[in-house]
This record gives C-alpha cells, structure tokens and sequence, in this order.
C-alpha cells in the first residue's frame, strides 16, 4: 500500500526542502510537486495569476495519484517556469511505496486531501516567505525584485489569504520555519 505524505505552506516555505529530506528517509519514495501540474500559460495573458488553485490542473494530479495506488504506471508531466508551459518530455513514475505531495495549495482541494494520510503544514512568516520568494526568483527564474513585489501583493498574498490560511486546520503537523532551514523532529516516529 502506498503511503502519501503531504507537505505545504506558503510559496518560500521551504517544502521542496523538508520534501527532500523526506524522500531520503523512504526507501522508493518520490517527490510529487504541484508545480508539475501547472497549466501552460493561456495565449496573450498578461498578467496571469499562478498563484490560484485553478493555475493547477488538479484533475491530472487526483487521476496519477490514484492510478499510482493502483500499481499503474503514469507519465508526470514537466513544467518549464522560464516558457510557462509544460514540457514535451514526461517522467515515468512507476511503484512508489511513498509518494510525498509537495504544493501551496493541497490543503484547499478536498478530494487530494482525501487521499493524504498525513500533511505536514511548513509554517512560516509571510515575510520570510516572501524574502525567499524573492531570491528564488530573482536566481532561478530571472526576474526582477520590483515585478516580484507587484505580482506577490496582486496575486500571492491574496491567494494565501483565501486557499491556504483557511485550510492549515487539517494538517497533522506543523515545522516552524521561521529561522535557518536545519533538521527537525516532526514526530515521534521520524525526523527530517
């Protein structure tokens, strides 16, 4: 049976992180990421917001995770962030014993709620988030500080605010990450 563990928190929480050090803790375990299953950027959108539940193509990801507990094998889509569109290539994911679902907004949507049997809540400071955001954008995706600020006060915040805030009471767990990213006792059955 495959366990899924569920990882979330703000945009710069530190999830991709904490999934990481997860995934080295489970014998054929694989990091499942949300931002997989962007949609590709509609033609002639401006100013598209990513930072809403309905940027991600859910459905795709609920019919992996399921044929995934199945035994099926998927093919996971690949998403390009500097062309804003998926990937000709797909991954091949087969066989997972874990499947750790790392993603802002895992919490909002019922039915993936449904199919984690324990999430994580990274909680972090806005600020914090948005310092990081800040410098992962600006060194992996190439862009500017000020378009980073414009698009987190129009979108992000906002988002944060209505699809993620509401829904932190149906976590198990909560890592204060707040400080430097170091190792952390989550329960008493294992670390990070």
């Amino acid at each position: 049976m495959i366990e899924i563990i569920g990882i979330c928190g703000f945009s710069g929480s530190g999830k991709t992180y904490y999934s990481e050090k997860l995934k080295h803790k489970y014998e054929n375990s694989i990091i499942l990421s949300t931002d997989r299953y962007y949609k590709s950027l509609p033609p002639n959108s401006l100013d598209y917001n990513f930072d809403h539940p309905a940027a991600i193509d859910f459905e795709l990801l609920i019919k992996h995770i399921r044929r995934l507990k199945n035994g099926d094998t998927v093919e996971i889509p690949n998403y390009n962030f500097n062309i804003h569109s998926r990937e000709e290539f797909t991954t091949q994911v087969s066989n997972p014993s874990t499947i750790i679902l790392e993603g802002i907004f895992i919490l909002c949507i019922e039915e993936l709620r449904e199919l984690i049997d324990f999430i994580i809540y990274i909680d972090t400071s806005e600020e914090t988030s948005l310092s990081r955001r800040i410098q992962r954008d600006i060194k992996y995706r190439g862009r500017e500080k000020l378009d980073i600020l414009r698009y987190y006060f129009k979108f992000v915040k906002p988002s944060q605010d209505k699809f993620i805030k509401p829904f932190i009471k149906y976590c198990d767990f909560k890592i204060d990450n707040n400080g430097f990213i170091s190792s952390k006792s989550i329960s008493a059955n294992f670390t990070i």
